[in-house]
């Protein structure tokens, strides 16, 4: 009966307080030794404390080989600082099973009462903060020991009140707002409003980075990640496709399971085995006790005897779950079902996008043959919907790019099943050969600009099927920064790499993050690749963000060997910096969406891009040559309604005057020729009568005279037809 009395009243003597709620508690459900050869070892360890009535209820199974008389001190450590201890001897609770102790197996239910002088050591706060960050320290020594300089026994508790800040409430709204940005962008693009439609899209890809840069942060197998680190990163899992869906987890499971893999079983046994979930400092030590000052040991455990890490083979061990398995625990996902769990809402959200594009153009025919819009709305659209779907998925890629280089790398060192290694070398090979192209293909068309044009902008926004095919990806970048796309695509790649690989190498793979952020981030200051001073801004901010995380993620690795007060804080200031910087950052996605639906037209917010762009976009010039027609069609009609000669003169000599909506753009990328002020062509020179007038594109083509600048009246322009009759 030692530990009804050692584990129950030390653990919860300095935590418990009196409270009337009945929906408070304290919780501790892993139980971890701290020392080698250690006499008592547990297999489970589950004891709640509810405050409303000072009752404990534990469950605990374990082994002990200590007998004889023994005492026992233990302290409380709240972030990282000791806040209470004491000793205790265990002779003292005249119970007459534990003074003395026999060694043997220990198997112990049932509630003990807390006597309520002792539960008022602790302020309420325990009870309603999220995350709660602490846990008990109890070393077992001999009575005999005066000094208590050899423990026999060292025991680690940690303590949770059951709050926390992962929750749906956070996470789903977050993915809502991102996702509306892109769409929103989608639309503003179909709208002809490229400016808008460039930022939106270039600011929403920006945020939902950020947000799979914080999920993939959080999946480096680091020595520790504080409660509250590891709870408000899980809200982001959703942007690595980490969702739990019942119905698709009993489809992977037998997935896995008939393709020949072995199906993980930690959370069918969560009760019945021992857990950690890389939410504790783990000790290895020599005999020797530890305190709140002690630096932090290593990331790894070194007691084989004590802990393992394979999920799929299950003892009586402690088993530590570190990096994607602690995420895939968190997420209530078994980790085995991790890869397939990703890889199929990929596969999904991809299959969607294509069905609402198609959809939408099938509903565009629709009301078109209806009469219900006019023909021309979303014409270009409607011509160029195939290119459109490959812009689409391009820019699909692109944003899921870290995900499926993190998950499939990860697949080929698990190795779950042939089924899902299959899965994983047909997705990476595809993705990475399509991003690959793509980027090459920017590049070189930008060099090939370069060389012909000089200007960078004149191929990669005048060719309107280049651009609405890989558009997305560098339409962000200043036109003579297109090469920012191999490097980003480098960044992604390597990060996402070395998280996979690195599961069992916390310490290295935090050093490497640590200086692939600050070498992204010290480039992006000084270059500033991005098409303005907002979205440079915007994306410079995400970038210290994501470094100052990286610094996080350095101590959490106890590289610097530091006490662990300084982990704690770092996770506070972790969730507040991310907190407040992610509702900044969706409160002006949300705000600049809105301004673009409501705007008659959202362009006039943005500065123009200093790169020209917008003189070489095809389908731009060709939305705004026919807004000039018409404008140009409604003067004319003016002028003549003022010459009053022009009516009763002789209407037989008149030549028609042609709609500017019969004229017909047969080329529409005539703007792409270099500029010829005096359209000196030879090809024009050659034959004047087979030429449009570019200067008066009403004019019929077989009258090609020009009116001289001299026999132009800027004074009394309403007189220049007049002059122009007399002329002929």
């Amino acid at each position: 009966m030692i530990f009804r009395n050692l584990l129950s009243y030390l653990l919860l003597i300095s935590l418990s307080i009196n409270s009337s709620n009945a929906s408070k508690y304290l919780r501790s459900n892993t139980l971890l030794t701290c020392m080698e050869n250690s006499e008592f070892s547990s297999t489970f360890f589950d004891v709640y404390y509810y405050p409303h009535n000072s009752t404990a209820v534990f469950t605990i199974d374990g082994s002990s080989a200590i007998s004889g008389k023994i005492k026992a001190h233990f302290e409380l450590i709240v972030y990282g600082l000791s806040v209470y201890q004491d000793s205790i001897d265990l002779c003292s609770l005249n119970y007459p099973t534990i003074c003395p102790i026999s060694s043997g197996h220990i198997n112990l239910e049932g509630t003990y009462q807390i006597q309520s002088d002792l539960t008022n050591q602790i302020p309420s706060i325990a009870y309603t903060i999220p995350d709660l960050d602490a846990y008990v320290l109890i070393m077992v020594y001999s009575t005999d020991d005066d000094d208590n300089e050899s423990p026999l026994a060292c025991l680690k508790a940690e303590v949770s009140n059951g709050k926390t800040v992962q929750t749906r409430y956070a996470g789903w709204p977050i993915a809502v707002i991102s996702g509306f940005g892109l769409v929103v962008s989608s639309f503003v693009t179909i709208l002809g409003h490229s400016a808008t439609a460039s930022h939106i899209a270039s600011n929403a890809a920006s945020l939902f980075i950020y947000f799979q840069n914080l999920a993939i942060m959080a999946m480096m197998g680091v020595a520790r990640v504080p409660p509250i680190a590891a709870s408000w990163a899980q809200n982001y899992m959703w942007s690595l496709g980490i969702i739990k869906a019942d119905f698709m987890q009993d489809i992977i499971y037998w997935y896995v399971q008939s393709t020949g893999g072995d199906v993980s079983d930690v959370l069918s046994n969560r009760d019945i085995i021992s857990l950690s979930i890389q939410k504790l400092k783990h000790f290895v030590l020599n005999k020797r006790a530890i305190t709140a000052a002690a630096p932090a040991a290593d990331d790894y455990l070194t007691d084989s005897t004590l802990y393992y890490n394979d999920e799929y083979n299950l003892t009586s061990k402690t088993l530590v779950l570190r990096g994607i398995q602690r995420v895939a625990f968190l997420a209530d996902i078994e980790i085995s079902n991790v890869f397939m769990t990703g890889i199929i809402f990929f596969l999904f959200i991809g299959f969607l996008l294509i069905f609402l594009i198609s959809i939408f153009r099938g509903i565009c025919e629709i009301l078109i043959k209806s009469g219900t819009i006019k023909n021309h709305r979303f014409a270009y659209f409607r011509s160029n919907w195939n290119l459109i779907i490959k812009g689409a998925i391009y820019r699909y890629f692109d944003i899921t790019f870290s995900t499926i280089v993190l998950l499939c790398v990860w697949e080929f060192t698990q190795n779950n099943s042939s089924g899902c290694l299959a899965f994983a070398i047909i997705i990476f090979g595809v993705v990475m050969i399509l991003m690959s192209y793509a980027t090459i293909r920017i590049f070189f068309e930008g060099m090939k600009s370069i060389n012909q044009y000089q200007n960078p902008a004149y191929l990669l926004f005048g060719n309107d099927k280049f651009y609405f095919k890989f558009g997305f990806l560098y339409a962000q970048y200043l036109a003579r920064k297109y090469y920012w796309v191999v490097l980003n695509f480098f960044y992604l790649f390597i990060r996402s790499l070395l998280i996979a690989v690195l599961q069992t190498n916390g310490k290295v793979c935090a050093c490497i993050i640590f200086a692939i952020e600050i070498i992204h981030t010290v480039v992006v200051i000084w270059f500033r690749p991005y098409m303005d001073k907002r979205t440079n801004i915007f994306n410079i901010f995400i970038a210290v963000v994501n470094l100052i995380n990286s610094v996080f993620f350095l101590f959490y690795s106890n590289v610097f060997k530091q006490p662990p007060v300084v982990s704690s804080v770092a996770a506070v200031v972790y969730f507040v910096l991310n907190a407040i910087f992610a509702l900044v950052l969706l409160i002006f996605t949300i705000v600049t969406c809105t301004i673009a639906l409501l705007h008659k037209n959202p362009d006039v917010q943005y500065q123009q891009v200093k790169d020209d762009r917008a003189a070489f976009m095809t389908f731009e010039n060709n939305v705004n040559q026919n807004k000039d027609l018409e404008l140009s069609a409604l003067g004319e009609s003016a002028m003549q309604g003022q010459d009053h000669d022009a009516f009763f003169s002789n209407k037989e000599n008149e030549k028609p005057k042609l709609s500017p909506y019969e004229i017909e753009n047969t080329n529409s990328k005539s703007h792409l020729e270099p500029y010829n002020p005096d359209y000196s062509n030879d090809s024009m020179n050659t034959n004047n009568n087979s030429n449009n007038n570019k200067l008066n594109p009403f004019a019929a083509n077989d009258d090609a005279s020009v009116v001289s600048s001299t026999s132009y009246d800027r004074e009394n322009p309403f007189s220049n037809n007049h002059r122009l009759r007399n002329q002929l």
